[in-house]
């Protein structure tokens, strides 16, 4: 993970930041940060991440692309070493995620006009960052038309 730590070094994003030692019991504290997927879900983790100092874990397998914005906690999942994991439960991909047990849930609603939108961006980008200079309802109004 030290590869990581010196990538947020290079960003100027630098805090502390500590897997738990697995000495922690965790019985009736694994919680779910429950949501449809890009309503926010990663940006609560930054945030929780940066006020705890905690990584938080995902059902997901590695996602390389959120471990380079910072979410060092990517496929860690309910183990002693996160307390807060991801998850998109029920929209999941069979065989893309790992089983968890859990006991408390945040749950992280979007209005759903802004998820539609939030989806085709990365889908059309590829990223979880980036966003295209296109309209699409302006752009590509044959495909807006199809996507909503």
């Amino acid at each position: 993970m030290d590869w990581i730590d010196k990538r947020l070094e290079s960003r100027g994003r630098v805090f502390q930041q500590r897997f738990l030692d697995g000495k922690v019991d965790m019985t009736g504290n694994r919680v779910a940060l429950s949501s449809y997927p890009r309503a926010g879900n990663s940006l609560s983790r930054s945030y929780l991440e940066k006020i705890t100092g905690i990584p938080t874990g995902s059902e997901a397998r590695t996602d390389l692309t959120l471990q380079f914005i910072g979410l060092v906690g990517e496929g860690h999942s309910a183990t002693d070493e996160v307390w807060i994991n991801k998850t998109h439960y029920p929209c999941i991909v069979p065989g893309m995620t790992k089983t968890m047990n859990i006991n408390k849930q945040i749950y992280l609603m979007r209005n759903p006009m802004d998820v539609i939108v939030s989806i085709a961006h990365m889908l059309m980008t590829m990223s979880h960052e980036l966003v295209p200079k296109e309209q699409y309802y302006i752009d590509f109004p044959e495909f807006w038309e199809d996507w909503i």
